[in-house]
């Protein structure tokens, strides 16, 4: 579960995580077994909906809607977590869209709130080298 490499940091909001994407949770959605995900990870898999990916209990086969009390505490609690996933998952949409030069940028800024002590983006501050990367593909 947790690697040795693992902060106190990063285990501190563990429970915070989308077990589908492994990002923050943004627009989280608990479904009836207790197990919770980001609305957009559920709406990219029906199945889900109709089972739950963690423990294969029925879900109802209609996607719940956002736990708005969870939202909030974690936009309060969390407020950079919450806007580095807000920007992934715009990012990811833009991406399938094939509008890279936009995702890029979201990425990029998803990034730049990763940069900082704690987690971001996808679960930890980012590299130099990583975002420099980013970087230069969206101004290529």
């Amino acid at each position: 579960r947790h690697s040795p490499r693992d902060s106190p940091r990063d285990r501190d909001w563990d429970g915070c995580r989308c077990r589908k994407c492994h990002g923050f949770l943004f627009e989280p959605v608990s479904l009836p077994c207790g197990h919770t995900f980001c609305k957009k990870c559920l709406e990219t898999d029906r199945a889900a909906a109709a089972r739950c990916v963690l423990c294969r209990e029925e879900g109802g086969g209609r996607l719940p809607r956002v736990n708005v009390i969870l939202s909030n505490l974690l936009a309060k609690w969390f407020p950079r977590q919450v806007r580095a996933s807000q920007l992934r998952h715009e990012g990811n949409v833009l991406y399938r869209e094939k509008k890279l030069h936009a995702a890029l940028q979201k990425y990029d800024e998803a990034l730049s709130l990763g940069n900082e002590p704690g987690p971001g983006l996808g679960g930890g501050g980012s590299s130099g080298p990583e975002r420099n990367w980013v970087r230069r593909a969206a101004v290529a």
